[in-house]
């Protein structure tokens, strides 16, 4: 039987998901659940296929491998993770609207 794969978040990746599902709930409060539940399968998907992301490049070499993929259902919020040899590892969730490059140049350490 195939070993589970692990999806970790770092605890930037844990706030960010907790503001996304706050702004969501303020219009409706049963989408900040949703977004959720939504966020927990996007991740675990991603954990079962890592590469299926777009890699990205900010300009940081300490973002190398850098990925992301849009929150099922959600596809204006963006997991940005690292691919690793157990799964993935979550960096940040962020709406695509807000200026990445920005955000990834100044945050470089989760």
């Amino acid at each position: 039987m195939a070993r589970r794969r692990r999806a970790t978040k770092r605890p930037s990746a844990q706030r960010d998901i907790v503001e996304c599902a706050l702004f969501i709930a303020e219009d409706k409060p049963s989408a900040g659940e949703r977004f959720l539940d939504a966020v927990e399968a996007t991740v675990q998907f991603l954990a079962e296929h890592p590469h299926t992301g777009r890699v990205q490049d900010f300009g940081n070499p300490q973002l190398e491998g850098l990925r992301c993929r849009p929150v099922k259902g959600f596809k204006k919020f963006l997991i940005f993770y690292f691919p690793t040899t157990e799964g993935i590892d979550v960096f940040h969730v962020y709406h695509g609207a807000r200026d990445l490059p920005a955000l990834f140049d100044v945050d470089e350490g989760g």
